[in-house]
């Protein structure tokens, strides 16, 4: 069923519930039955609680039932507390008693004891009743914007805040909810075993709360691969920036995964064509993660420019340097008044360059940090300002205060963001941190996860409004003949790709030589010849490339067709350019994916690739060359001609229009190379895979 408005699930029952039933309750400290009531406790809930247990009357001035069927109408949330096997009769009575949701922190993937799964019977109790079930074996949520928090870890902060914070593991939201006083959230949860209410429901709830300005995502799988596209694609409809970890990029993470959380690890390439098209900030360590959120957390957007900064050290500064180099992140280029401003504040001599390092003995350290911030920031060319001590050391020199100070006085005075940042992550004095936090300006925790957090910043401010057209095939013909088993050679799957608008060279079977030369004569030299029904000719020895002359090209197919058999494919040769490989497979959580990399001999020097959604839109494949080491060969070095880039990404997205269309039965698409020149491009090998081939 699509994902659409009308069939997405009301989970206000769920996440902002006026009468919750705790069923399992206890009063033994450390049981889950519990904490629940305890976080209901400490938030303040207003609502009326039902706990539920034969053991106690009353669990924290709370009138205790004995039994789930004692419950009154109206209960919008029933949270089971009890063991996995204890589950279902549990969910009945609650259901029966007209729960309108329900929330499950057992882990139900045992057996039932009777050669079922629990798992299986919780599944069929929630679809039977139709309400929505966070879990089972989730911690539970804290919503922060209604002050409501049921969870089995606690949450020691309960002021709302900015960030909201969904993930699939335990620990990463456990720790979360208490990992930092600066931090603020909207909304907290971790999504379980997604039997009902999945990630992609939870990004939405988020989405919903007024106070959410940034979205962290712990992703391990895609369990719902269209609803999560779907919110992501919310989220930038509504310009909420979306920030995520997902760990799985090596072998061993990924069974570690599998391992610990019984799930299946989605593909890298997946998430990288995901977050790609919906432009998901995607960090790769926890510290990122944190920094780049608290950054995108604040109310203000970077304006048009680069980064402005100062600093109170010369060593620090020729770091900062190297960060901003390494990770892409531009400087701005302060105009020539900007320099006579800061020239008229600094000791002659002092280098008036940003960014800049204000000390030099001024007696007044925050009045002189304020002035020179302040230059930094007015600058035109100033997209947001960052000023870097180590906040949160003891400094009897007031380093940290001073410019604490200057960055208070000056986000007072303009629009632009301005921004706190240490330069290790090492910080055990926070006073002056938290004073910061409490202003609104954002503490980012080291120098190196700061520049790539302002990155990540501009990334969004500069991020594509609106995909474009995707190209237009019709693969009915392919589709038919992917239906049938029989193997489809080299000369085939060009013949397809050429008669759906992908340019390829001029080809002919033949099976003798007079008819070889005869083919090489008409389509003019000079010609390849290659093996025909082979796959990785290379390989054999099946590609001969550079014929000149009829001699040659008889001489070739001797010495082919001697060792490889008879049929030949003539093709002519395509003049020489970049060399670029696509791919396409069908992922079995996302669908078809696209792969862009450097092709032929280049696959080895440059080792890199890039992965988008299938079908892939001519600017997103654009996008994507041009973030590649690739890029500069096609734009042209050492005199070269640039390659007709234009006519390369559209028929990549073609491409990718073609495996889109295909599908299921298409397994694998290699197209490789293409070769990319001034004058436009050529697809000169290509492997189609159909899955009923492969069956």
């Amino acid at each position: 069923m699509p994902d659409t408005p009308s069939t997405r699930p009301d989970l206000r029952a769920l996440f902002e519930p006026g009468a919750i039933a705790v069923i399992g309750a206890s009063g033994r400290v450390g049981r889950p039955g519990h904490a629940v009531l305890e976080a209901l406790r400490h938030f303040g809930y207003a609502g009326a609680v039902h706990p539920v247990t034969p053991t106690y009357d009353e669990i924290a001035g709370w009138k205790c039932l004995s039994r789930a069927e004692q419950l009154p109408s109206g209960v919008d949330l029933a949270v089971i507390a009890g063991g996995a096997l204890r589950v279902p009769g549990q969910l009945e009575a609650a259901v029966a008693a007209g729960a309108r949701s329900a929330l499950v922190l057992a882990n139900t993937a045992v057996a039932d004891g009777s050669g079922g799964s629990v798992l299986d019977r919780v599944e069929a109790i929630v679809r039977e009743a139709g309400i929505p079930l966070l879990g089972p074996n989730s911690l539970g949520y804290v919503n922060f914007s209604r002050g409501t928090a049921v969870t089995w870890t606690p949450a020691v902060e309960t002021r709302p805040g900015p960030v909201a914070f969904v993930c699939q593991s335990g620990s990463s939201y456990s720790y979360a909810n208490n990992l930092d006083p600066r931090l603020r959230f909207s909304f907290t949860a971790h999504a379980g075993q997604e039997l009902s209410v999945g990630v992609a429901d939870l990004i939405r709830y988020a989405l919903s709360l007024p106070e959410t300005r940034v979205v962290g995502l712990y992703l391990e799988t895609l369990a719902d691969p269209t609803g999560v596209a779907g919110a992501l694609a919310d989220a930038a409809d509504r310009g909420v920036p979306v920030v995520a970890i997902r760990p799985g990029r090596s072998e061993r993470s990924r069974r570690q995964i599998e391992s610990h959380a019984g799930r299946m690890a989605g593909t890298d390439a997946a998430f990288e064509a995901l977050f790609a098209r919906h432009g998901v900030v995607r960090v790769t360590t926890v510290d990122a993660l944190w920094t780049t959120i608290s950054l995108l957390a604040g109310p203000r957007r970077p304006a048009r420019g680069g980064m402005g900064a100062i600093l109170c050290s010369g060593g620090a500064r020729a770091v900062l340097l190297d960060d901003g180099e390494d990770l892409g992140v531009p400087f701005s280029d302060v105009s020539a008044s900007t320099r006579e401003r800061l020239a008229a504040l600094l000791t002659p001599g002092t280098p008036v360059e940003n960014p800049l390092d204000v000390w030099d003995g001024q007696n007044d350290l925050a009045d002189h940090a304020t002035r020179c911030l302040r230059a930094i920031v007015d600058d035109p060319d100033t997209a947001l300002a960052v000023a870097f001590t180590d906040f949160g050391v003891y400094d009897p020199a007031g380093f940290p205060e001073s410019f604490a100070t200057a960055l208070i006085t000056v986000a007072a005075t303009t629009a632009k963001p301005v921004v706190a940042a240490t330069y290790a992550s090492r910080q055990f004095h926070p006073a002056v941190m938290s004073t910061l936090a409490d202003a609104g300006i954002p503490v980012l925790d080291g120098m190196r996860n700061a520049v790539a957090a302002v990155g990540a910043a501009f990334a969004f401010r500069d991020r594509p409004i609106g995909r474009g057209a995707t190209e237009q095939v019709d693969c009915s013909a392919l589709r038919a003949r992917l239906a049938s088993p029989a193997v489809i050679d080299e000369a085939e799957a060009l013949a397809l790709l050429g008669g759906l608008g992908v340019p390829v060279p001029r080809m002919t079977v033949v099976h003798d030589a007079v008819a070889a030369v005869a083919a090489s004569v008409d389509t003019g030299f000079p010609v390849v010849l290659k093996t025909a029904g082979a796959r990785h000719k290379s390989d054999i020895g099946g590609v001969r490339a550079g014929l000149r002359s009829p001699a040659d090209v008889r001489d070739a197919y001797h010495e082919m067709a001697e060792r490889l058999g008879a049929d030949v494919v003539v093709a002519a040769q395509a003049p020489a350019g970049v060399e670029v490989a696509v791919g396409a497979v069908r992922d079995p959580q996302a669908g078809p994916l696209l792969m862009v990399a450097a092709g032929g001999v280049l696959v080895e020097v440059l080792d890199e690739r890039r992965f988008l959604l299938a079908p892939a839109t001519p600017d997103e494949v654009l996008r994507a060359l041009r973030s590649m080491r690739l890029w500069r060969l096609l734009e042209g070095v050492r005199g070269g001609a640039a390659c007709d880039v234009e006519a390369l990404a559209h028929t990549i997205a073609r491409i990718s229009a073609i495996a889109a269309a295909a599908g299921p039965d298409l397994l694998e698409m290699d197209v490789n190379p293409i070769i990319a020149r001034p004058d436009g491009c050529t697809a000169v090998d290509a492997l189609i895979v159909s899955a009923r081939e492969a069956t």
